[in-house]
């Protein structure tokens, strides 16, 4: 029974260590997964937040601009002033095309900053925004995983622990043991093995013996 109970045990530490060992692996996954996540939601909380998000609009405002005063709908005409026009029509009229230039000039700015805050929506916050829902939803998935796996492993660890051989031996040393320890029936007292009655007395003579 006592080498029962020891192999018993040694089954016992294999199942807890398995079962430890299973934890353990499921909690570094879950954490590994857990932090990918996070990094994907604070990125996306970045770009939401007052300076970057300032820093983002101004960014697409300065290459709006860029494209509305580099594009062929900025580009003023130029007229030149035929031969001996007066010289105060000439400045007349490089003053005007500066006012227009200027007045485009503010259409252009005015333009770009109206459509500075949507396009940082669009180009950077949207995507940021749906990498990070597709990054949850997936390490999500992988948890879930992770859980069956767990499960799977826990199932197989507490199997270990099932020693049949240990059970047999502990259960044949209680039956020895239950044997070794009987008392006899009948309130006798043994004395050894029966060899019948003394001599001189039949098994008639009426004389009973407890053995």
């Amino acid at each position: 029974m006592a080498a029962g109970t020891a192999e018993q045990n040694r089954s016992s530490r294999k199942a807890a260590r398995a079962r430890s060992s299973a934890k353990n692996s499921y909690y570094e996954l879950n954490n590994a997964l857990m932090d990918e996540a996070g990094t994907a939601q604070k990125t996306s909380q970045d770009t939401m937040e007052k300076p970057a998000f300032d820093e983002g609009v101004a960014e697409q405002y300065q290459k709006l601009l860029e494209g509305f005063t580099g594009n062929n709908r900025s580009v003023l005409p130029t007229t030149s002033s035929a031969d001996g026009v007066p010289a105060i029509v000439q400045s007349e009229n490089e003053l005007r095309m500066a006012q227009a230039a200027a007045t485009k000039l503010d259409l252009d700015k005015g333009l770009a900053d109206l459509n500075s805050v949507s396009n940082y929506l669009t180009t950077k916050v949207n995507p940021q925004l749906n990498n990070s829902r597709a990054t949850t939803g997936m390490t999500g998935g992988f948890m879930k995983g992770n859980a069956g796996v767990l499960g799977t492993e826990l199932e197989a660890a507490n199997a270990l622990a099932n020693n049949q051989l240990a059970q047999l031996m502990i259960a044949g040393g209680q039956t020895a043991m239950g044997y070794g320890l009987m008392a006899p029936t009948g309130g006798g007292t043994p004395i050894g093995p029966y060899m019948g009655p003394p001599k001189g007395m039949g098994a008639g003579s009426g004389t009973k013996f407890v053995f």
